[in-house]
């Protein structure tokens, strides 16, 4: 199995290390460099340089996680 992770921040983050742990893999993306840059050498996330590479790297069926906090950026 292969997801898109969209937001690598503190729920995001540790969701898509314990998906990697598990032996999913996780294309990560999230504006924050340095979180993405954390998984990819802690955990070998894939990293993507935006949401629609993130997409383009999945394969068949495309399972897309969104982990955004609430508020105006997001509606």
């Amino acid at each position: 199995m292969k997801l898109a992770m969209i937001g690598l921040g503190k729920m995001g983050g540790n969701m898509a290390a314990r998906l990697l742990r598990h032996k999913i893999e996780v294309v990560g993306f999230d504006f924050n460099t340095e979180f993405v840059n954390n998984l990819v050498k802690s955990e070998g996330m894939i990293a993507a340089s935006s949401v629609v590479d993130a997409v383009s790297k999945l394969e068949g069926q495309k399972i897309v996680w969104l982990m955004l906090p609430a508020g105006e950026i997001t509606e």
